[in-house]
Protein backbone atom coordinates (compact mmCIF):
# COMPACT_ATOMS: atom_id res chain seq x y z
CA UNK A 1 0.00 0.00 0.00
CA UNK A 2 1.40 3.37 -0.33
CA UNK A 3 1.79 6.01 2.16
CA UNK A 4 -1.26 8.31 3.16
CA UNK A 5 -0.82 12.03 3.78
CA UNK A 6 -2.33 12.84 6.57
CA UNK A 7 -3.85 16.10 8.11
CA UNK A 8 -6.14 17.04 11.18
CA UNK A 9 -6.95 18.86 14.24
CA UNK A 10 -7.25 17.72 17.92
CA UNK A 11 -10.16 19.76 19.99
CA UNK A 12 -11.39 18.88 23.54
CA UNK A 13 -15.17 18.79 23.89
CA UNK A 14 -16.16 22.39 23.96
CA UNK A 15 -14.91 21.89 20.77
CA UNK A 16 -12.84 25.52 20.00
CA UNK A 17 -10.29 24.64 22.93
CA UNK A 18 -6.99 23.03 20.47
CA UNK A 19 -5.30 20.39 22.10
CA UNK A 20 -1.65 21.72 22.37
CA UNK A 21 1.17 19.24 22.67
CA UNK A 22 -1.12 16.39 22.09
CA UNK A 23 1.01 13.06 21.11
CA UNK A 24 -1.37 11.75 17.83
CA UNK A 25 -0.82 8.29 16.77
CA UNK A 26 -2.90 6.27 13.94
CA UNK A 27 -3.17 2.91 13.93
CA UNK A 28 -4.36 0.73 11.23
CA UNK A 29 -6.48 -2.24 12.85
CA UNK A 30 -6.22 -5.76 11.17
CA UNK A 31 -9.29 -8.42 11.13
CA UNK A 32 -7.33 -11.41 10.75
CA UNK A 33 -5.08 -11.59 13.56
CA UNK A 34 -1.94 -10.17 12.33
CA UNK A 35 -2.03 -7.26 14.42
CA UNK A 36 -2.69 -3.73 14.65
CA UNK A 37 0.24 -1.54 12.65
CA UNK A 38 0.93 1.78 13.73
CA UNK A 39 1.12 3.89 10.28
CA UNK A 40 1.68 7.54 11.95
CA UNK A 41 2.90 9.40 14.50
CA UNK A 42 3.30 12.97 15.41
CA UNK A 43 2.56 15.62 17.83
CA UNK A 44 0.20 18.65 17.56
CA UNK A 45 0.95 22.13 17.24
CA UNK A 46 -0.33 25.07 19.33
CA UNK A 47 -3.30 25.44 17.62
CA UNK A 48 -3.81 21.32 18.03
CA UNK A 49 -3.02 20.52 14.07
CA UNK A 50 -1.33 17.92 12.34
CA UNK A 51 -0.22 16.45 9.25
CA UNK A 52 2.67 13.81 7.67
CA UNK A 53 3.10 11.12 6.02
CA UNK A 54 2.47 7.94 6.80
CA UNK A 55 4.44 4.74 7.08
CA UNK A 56 4.49 2.70 4.16
CA UNK A 57 2.49 -0.34 5.49
CA UNK A 58 0.48 -3.51 3.95
CA UNK A 59 -2.61 -3.70 4.79
CA UNK A 60 -3.01 -7.13 4.30
CA UNK A 61 -4.18 -10.71 6.65
CA UNK A 62 -2.93 -13.87 6.27
CA UNK A 63 -5.50 -16.37 6.30
CA UNK A 64 -4.69 -20.30 7.11
CA UNK A 65 -7.02 -22.16 4.83
CA UNK A 66 -8.02 -25.86 5.19
CA UNK A 67 -7.98 -28.00 2.08
CA UNK A 68 -8.31 -31.75 1.27
CA UNK A 69 -4.52 -32.70 1.17
CA UNK A 70 -3.54 -30.28 3.98
CA UNK A 71 -3.79 -26.18 4.84
CA UNK A 72 -1.97 -23.00 3.11
CA UNK A 73 -1.54 -19.60 4.10
CA UNK A 74 -2.98 -17.14 1.45
CA UNK A 75 -2.64 -13.22 1.65
CA UNK A 76 -5.74 -11.90 1.62
CA UNK A 77 -6.51 -7.51 1.50
CA UNK A 78 -7.99 -6.45 4.89
CA UNK A 79 -10.22 -2.81 4.56
CA UNK A 80 -8.39 -0.19 6.23
CA UNK A 81 -9.62 0.62 9.21
CA UNK A 82 -8.04 3.36 11.29
CA UNK A 83 -8.16 4.44 15.20
CA UNK A 84 -6.60 7.53 16.69
CA UNK A 85 -4.89 7.39 19.93
CA UNK A 86 -4.10 10.83 21.26
CA UNK A 87 -2.45 11.22 24.48
CA UNK A 88 -3.09 14.49 26.49
CA UNK A 89 -3.01 15.97 30.22
CA UNK A 90 -2.00 12.24 30.87
CA UNK A 91 -4.85 10.55 29.61
CA UNK A 92 -5.06 8.10 26.46
CA UNK A 93 -8.07 8.92 24.03
CA UNK A 94 -8.84 6.20 21.32
CA UNK A 95 -11.69 6.69 18.44
CA UNK A 96 -12.21 5.69 14.80
CA UNK A 97 -9.70 8.20 12.91
CA UNK A 98 -11.78 8.78 9.49
CA UNK A 99 -9.58 9.60 6.80
CA UNK A 100 -11.09 11.30 3.95
CA UNK A 101 -8.21 11.81 1.60
CA UNK A 102 -5.30 13.58 1.13
CA UNK A 103 -4.56 15.88 4.22
CA UNK A 104 -8.04 15.99 5.22
CA UNK A 105 -9.88 13.98 8.23
CA UNK A 106 -12.56 14.52 10.84
CA UNK A 107 -11.44 16.52 13.78
CA UNK A 108 -10.85 14.30 16.86
CA UNK A 109 -12.40 15.64 19.81
CA UNK A 110 -11.68 14.34 23.36
CA UNK A 111 -13.92 13.45 25.80
CA UNK A 112 -12.56 15.79 28.16
CA UNK A 113 -12.38 19.43 28.93
CA UNK A 114 -9.82 21.26 28.34
CA UNK A 115 -7.37 21.37 31.27
CA UNK A 116 -7.69 25.25 33.52
CA UNK A 117 -4.30 26.70 34.37
CA UNK A 118 -3.99 28.45 37.67
CA UNK A 119 -3.96 31.59 36.63
CA UNK A 120 -7.80 30.86 35.69
CA UNK A 121 -9.23 28.77 39.29
CA UNK A 122 -10.58 30.28 42.29
CA UNK A 123 -12.19 28.34 44.60
CA UNK A 124 -14.77 29.39 47.00
CA UNK A 125 -15.05 27.83 50.59
CA UNK A 126 -18.48 27.70 52.38
CA UNK A 127 -18.18 27.39 55.86
CA UNK A 128 -21.74 26.95 57.84
CA UNK A 129 -22.03 26.30 61.55
CA UNK A 130 -24.19 27.31 64.02
CA UNK A 131 -23.86 30.28 65.67
CA UNK A 132 -25.68 29.74 69.39
CA UNK A 133 -23.83 31.84 71.28
CA UNK A 134 -22.95 28.53 74.28
CA UNK A 135 -21.18 27.13 71.24
CA UNK A 136 -19.51 30.08 69.93
CA UNK A 137 -15.88 29.81 70.40
CA UNK A 138 -15.81 25.98 69.44
CA UNK A 139 -17.04 27.01 65.86
CA UNK A 140 -14.78 29.82 65.81
CA UNK A 141 -12.08 27.67 66.11
CA UNK A 142 -13.47 24.79 63.84
CA UNK A 143 -13.86 27.06 61.31
CA UNK A 144 -10.50 28.87 61.41
CA UNK A 145 -8.88 25.12 61.42
CA UNK A 146 -10.76 24.75 58.23
CA UNK A 147 -9.81 27.62 56.67
CA UNK A 148 -6.07 27.03 57.24
CA UNK A 149 -5.98 23.25 56.29
CA UNK A 150 -7.96 23.90 52.79
CA UNK A 151 -5.89 27.14 52.17
CA UNK A 152 -2.28 24.88 53.00
CA UNK A 153 -4.03 21.99 50.75
CA UNK A 154 -5.11 24.10 47.61
CA UNK A 155 -2.93 27.41 47.74
CA UNK A 156 -0.37 26.29 45.16
CA UNK A 157 -3.33 24.83 42.76
CA UNK A 158 -5.63 28.09 42.64
CA UNK A 159 -4.98 32.36 41.52
CA UNK A 160 -7.16 32.85 44.64
CA UNK A 161 -9.04 30.86 47.89
CA UNK A 162 -12.26 32.95 49.00
CA UNK A 163 -14.32 31.97 52.38
CA UNK A 164 -17.55 32.58 53.15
Amino acid sequence: MAKLKIAGMVRYSDLTTPAKGAKVRIYDLDSGGNGNDEIFSVTTDGEGHFSGESKDWQDTNTVRVRLPFGSINVTTPDLMLLEFRVESDGKTHRGPFVHLGDNASAPIILSTAAPVGKARREVLQLITLSERATDKELYEVIEFGAEVTVHGLIAGRYQQHRVM
